[in-house]
């Protein structure tokens, strides 16, 4: 997790980077698999848009999974 950058490059602003972010640290505590968890948490959805080349690092084909369009 980046906590500035993190939450302030979020595609929606601070307020939903900031709440990603614990969406994020939500996910962990329950051993959450991301891209499931990321279907029913709108802000922890976007955190992948919104940093789409290090998703694509960490989670091939997040797009398709998501329903989110290659930009």
């Amino acid at each position: 997790m980046t906590a500035g950058g993190g939450a302030f490059g979020h595609i929606d602003g601070g307020v939903a980077g900031a709440t990603s972010l614990r969406q994020a640290e939500q996910c962990w505590r329950e051993g959450a698999d991301p891209i499931a968890f990321a279907k029913e948490h709108r802000e922890f959805a976007r955190a992948f848009e919104s940093f789409p080349g290090d998703a694509d690092k960490l989670f091939p084909g997040w797009r398709e999974k998501l329903g989110v369009k290659a930009a």
